[in-house]
């Protein structure tokens, strides 16, 4: 197999990109490719964040084949996408939830499953007794759901139920 460049980088793979594109906080196995935007985050990085006071919480998705499919259809309502899965431990949504001002994602791999515990959580509001491995959010579900509570009575609703199944992370 050969390391999935993203398109912008204009060259063959090579065996350094093996260790070289990846990212130093990585640690699960699942993925087609690294999320880009975390490329530049060293262990000094943390450390620096950490001495400043900057906490950190750590999620994991795995990026799906699609993160390459480019949008050739007419309309975005005809683009399919592929499925990918996170996973997301209580201890992180307790760091989320105890945020007081805003959260920074480190790019759109990060942003995009914040987003979809939101939307786990109004989802799992209306349908509590969803099965665990029925747990996701459809492509255009988003629109359909209500989105009536703050990111942290979601995360809130998503903990509480986390505990009534007995969950120390939620994969979805």
């Amino acid at each position: 197999g050969h390391v999935p460049l993203p398109p912008y980088i204009k060259r063959q793979d090579s065996s350094a990109d093996t260790e070289r594109y990846q990212t130093v906080y990585a640690e699960v196995q699942g993925s087609v490719a690294a999320p880009t935007a975390g490329l530049h985050i060293t262990p000094q990085v943390l450390a620096s964040l950490e001495q400043h006071h900057i906490q950190s919480a750590f999620l994991t998705l795995h990026v799906g084949a699609g993160t390459f499919k480019p949008v050739t259809a007419s309309t975005l309502k005809e683009h399919e996408m592929h499925a990918e899965w996170a996973e997301v431990s209580v201890h992180t949504l307790q760091q989320l939830a105890l945020v007081k001002g805003p959260i920074i994602s480190v790019g759109t791999t990060s942003l995009r499953t914040l987003e979809s515990l939101y939307w786990l959580s109004q989802k799992l509001q209306l349908q509590p007794d969803v099965k665990e491995e029925e747990l996701s959010v459809g492509q255009w579900e988003p629109y359909a759901l209500p989105g009536e509570q703050t990111y942290t009575e979601a995360l809130q609703y998503f903990m509480h139920w986390c505990e009534t199944k007995h969950r120390s992370q939620v994969i979805f």
